[in-house]
């Protein structure tokens, strides 16, 4: 009897455990409310910031307002650094909701404001979210310029948590421009520090960093590793945006296995979370991937409609990386329905995109796709020439070294004296070509 009482005590213990975990950020946004009545002007401006970022990643629309209602009130003692905080807060808001210019300005009048008072933690902050902000428009060099001012003062502070959401910042845009082992670098060293202090919201942006890293290294399973990870976390904090992204990515992961009824359910919840949230670069995302997987499914007219849909978010995103994922994925959608000569016209729109902003993934992947479409159109020449350029561009894009517990996977690959999983895409795209050659000789036979 004593032993079944116990165990209904632990279950009950258990539950309330559970019960409380979700409402403890919820608790805190209740006593910032209430303390708003009975506050100082000075400290109401403090809570309606404090309200802006709590709410900033589930109630966008309340997470704004608080910070308008901050800014109003800070206008009127004319307080330039909460001000300016206001700003910094309104932009961030922005940005999440995929309003890149508006996000711009409030970052530009609060730097300004930071700037004039010389407040040198605002200014850093701010040249921090405007790395971010370039980062995501694809303007790569301008955002590591950024960065590096934002990262000199974390290290001059000795500010290690500064220098820390820098480095994985950096090693995230490292990423984009295909400098990997950079990348890597500067994502484990961000990464350790964040789990030596248990920084269980930073984590999450680390561990999808790093499985991003992974995945564009065909290593899908260790992609898999860290994206549960921050799955997980985003699952125990209640972010929404961050559970989007691991959604979005463990999705892709299953895409690359050619698994892509699951993948297609993956992508689906990413994207209505993402609707529930506003985020409207995180929509085009989804979309962009969801039309990839619909061209495999050869649902080539819902692949379009989705293009199309992500084509009219870019409008307002401004996002050059993301429009050239777009156009790849058009191109291929057309290749794949016999249209080759427009699907090419829209590879050498995404190159070009890609080239201009120096994402160096992107170039290659177009590669792989003129190989594909001028080899249906049996010039096997200029097919050739792409195959060559696709596969000196791979092998320049891959890792020098792997992160040692990788090391014991590879070890037997490894001995051989040549790294075996470093030719699959150029076999592939061979094995493509002849087959297309040999058939092209059989009907000029008949």
């Amino acid at each position: 009897m004593q032993k079944k009482n116990l165990t209904y005590q632990l279950l009950l213990l258990g539950m309330i455990f559970l019960l409380v975990i979700p409402v403890s950020g919820q608790e805190k946004i209740e006593q910032l409310k209430s303390e708003l009545e009975h506050s100082p002007t000075s400290r109401k401006i403090e809570i309606y910031n404090e309200l802006s970022a709590e709410l900033r990643f589930s109630d966008r629309e309340d997470a704004l307002q608080y910070a308008r209602n901050g800014l109003h009130l800070a206008n009127n003692i004319k307080d330039t650094a909460k001000i300016a905080l206001s700003q910094k807060n309104i932009g961030i808001i922005h940005f999440f909701t995929g309003e890149m210019d508006k996000a711009k300005k409030a970052y530009k009048k609060a730097l300004d404001n930071y700037t004039r008072i010389n407040h040198r933690e605002g200014r850093a902050d701010l040249n921090h979210n405007l790395g971010l902000l370039l980062k995501e428009q694809g303007k790569y060099e301008e955002a590591i310029k950024y960065y590096r001012q934002s990262l000199a003062f974390a290290r001059k502070q000795n500010n290690k948590e500064g220098v820390a959401t820098t480095l994985n910042n950096l090693g995230n845009l490292y990423n984009f421009i295909g400098e990997f082992d950079t990348a890597l670098r500067y994502l484990q060293q961000s990464t350790a520090y964040y789990e030596k202090q248990n920084d269980e919201e930073e984590l999450i942006d680390s561990y999808i960093n790093l499985g991003d890293i992974y995945m564009g290294q065909d290593l899908i399973k260790d992609a898999f590793h860290y994206f549960n990870k921050a799955l997980n976390l985003a699952k125990e904090k209640n972010d929404l945006y961050a559970k989007a992204i691991c959604l979005n990515e463990i999705g892709m992961g299953h895409y690359h296995l050619e698994e892509y009824d699951f993948a297609r359910s993956l992508l689906t919840e990413s994207l209505n979370i993402r609707h529930q949230i506003d985020d409207k670069r995180g929509k085009m995302v989804c979309l962009i991937n969801l039309g990839l997987i619909l061209n495999k499914l050869e649902k080539y007219d819902k692949a379009n409609e989705y293009y199309r849909k992500a084509l009219k978010l870019e409008e307002d995103l401004d996002d050059k990386r993301l429009l050239a994922n777009a156009y790849t994925g058009i191109g291929e959608n057309l290749m794949m329905k016999g249209k080759v000569d427009k699907a090419i016209n829209y590879f050498e729109q995404s190159t070009d995109i890609a080239r201009n902003i120096g994402a160096k993934p992107e170039v290659r992947d177009n590669y792989e796709k003129f190989v594909m479409a001028y080899a249906k159109k049996e010039n096997y020449e200029r097919s050739k020439k792409y195959m060559e350029a696709f596969a000196a561009m791979d092998d320049s894009l891959r890792l020098e070294n792997i992160e040692d517990e990788l090391k014991e996977a590879t070890r037997e690959k490894s001995q051989s004296g040549w790294k075996w999983y470093y030719y699959i895409p150029g076999a592939l795209v061979l094995v493509v070509l002849i087959v297309y050659i040999l058939i092209a000789i059989k009907r000029r036979k008949t």
